[in-house]
């Protein structure tokens, strides 16, 4: 029988925290209206440029509905280990 690991929640809370405070620091709302107001200036951009911004969008916008199930998940099995 295998030897049970001890569980060191605050290690776990540290991770969330960490997690936690990372995504509140990509979520600046100033860096993207500033993103948006360098894309309306003339001549930004050539096609090619156009198409690496926009493939970028997209994995950004998939990578955030991940984290967003992954964190469901989490909460989600979370509560079902204690049964709330």
């Amino acid at each position: 029988m295998a030897k049970s690991a001890k569980h060191d929640i605050k290690r776990l809370e540290k991770k969330v925290t960490s997690i936690s405070k990372a995504l509140a620091n990509l979520n600046s709302a100033d860096d993207f209206r500033k993103l948006i107001l360098e894309w309306r200036r003339p001549g930004w951009t050539t096609p090619a440029e156009f198409l690496l911004v926009s493939t970028i969008l997209d994995s950004m916008a998939a990578h955030v509905d991940a984290l967003a199930d992954m964190k469901a998940g989490l909460i989600k099995g979370s509560r079902a280990v204690t049964g709330g």
